[in-house]
């Protein structure tokens, strides 16, 4: 090898160190501070929460952060639309509420509420971007049912009221040829004859949790 060659060999190889170095991670970033570049929606994050990330087409994900966790609403979208994907709201690092949204449509299918081990989800059928029907509606203490239950599926519509797993009452409604047929079982026994479907739909369960809705 020439005297020449074997300096631009060398040149390569002390250009080349860093890049060929074990690389260490260290802290995360901080998130970007709030910028003419990256202006926050008016009103979109509470009182002394910072502005992250941003929308479409530029970004797909925008939130809120005070003291390093998620705090206030945050918003997702569909990265080939722009779309809104998901909006949730977080209480200092814990998710309280959760709207999912399909493409195309304005109006969510799912919804879902935190607040500590108690948490309701709730699914609606939605067609020509209007909420036509709520198929499903179900709320848990922990991982046990807990309070009302809801949910149609093949026809029969059942509704149930549960204490931490244990069912307190059960119905049913099912349409055949035009006609209704209801039952009704409290505490594991037939109620007969069943009650209208509309007085069972008014029944209560005391064990139902309403979820704040955040602001």
């Amino acid at each position: 090898m020439t005297a020449a060659r074997l300096a631009v060999a060398i040149v390569a190889l002390v250009s080349l160190g860093p890049a060929c170095s074990k690389t260490r991670r260290g802290p995360s970033p901080s998130p970007a501070p709030t910028s003419a570049a990256n202006p926050p929606p008016d009103g979109f994050c509470p009182p002394g929460a910072q502005y992250v990330g941003g929308r479409p087409p530029a970004k797909h994900h925008e939130w809120c952060v005070v003291d390093g966790v998620e705090h206030g609403p945050a918003t997702r979208y569909w990265s080939d639309t722009g779309e809104v994907l998901r909006r949730e709201w977080y209480d200092h690092g814990e998710l309280i509420r959760r709207l999912s949204y399909g493409k195309r449509q304005s109006v969510p299918d799912a919804e879902e509420n935190y607040s500590g081990t108690r948490r309701r989800e709730r699914f609606w059928r939605v067609e020509a971007d209007a909420a036509i029907e709520l198929l499903s509606d179900k709320s848990y203490l922990g991982d046990k049912p807990h309070g009302r239950w809801m949910e149609k599926a093949w026809g029969k519509t059942s509704l149930d009221c549960y204490e931490q797993g244990i069912s307190h009452w059960h119905a049913s409604l099912m349409m055949l040829d035009g006609d209704a047929f209801v039952r009704l079982e409290v505490n594991g026994n037939d109620v007969r004859p069943p009650p209208p479907w509309a007085a069972v739909e008014e029944r209560e369960c005391p064990f139902q949790f309403e979820f704040p809705v955040p602001r």
